[in-house]
């Protein structure tokens, strides 16, 4: 990849910003469980904070994430 092509890219901050944005739930988290990103939708549907999930780790893990750790 070159530097033209890398710029080209949509990074990662921007694509937060898009999620930021939309309406729905969003949660990411790393491969132990642990909350990396916890979005405004997330928020009022689980009413929970981004503050006081940032960190945690969540259970029971979604079936989706476990689906995805196989691979």
């Amino acid at each position: 990849m070159n530097a033209d092509s890398f710029r080209s890219e949509p990074s990662l901050i921007s694509i937060l910003e898009i999620i930021k944005q939309i309406g729905d739930a969003f949660v990411a988290v790393d491969f132990d469980g642990k909350v990396l990103f916890w979005s405004a939708g997330a928020e009022k549907l689980y009413l929970r904070f981004a503050e006081e999930m940032l960190g945690r780790a969540i259970a029971p893990v979604p079936v989706v994430w476990t689906v995805f750790r196989s691979f």
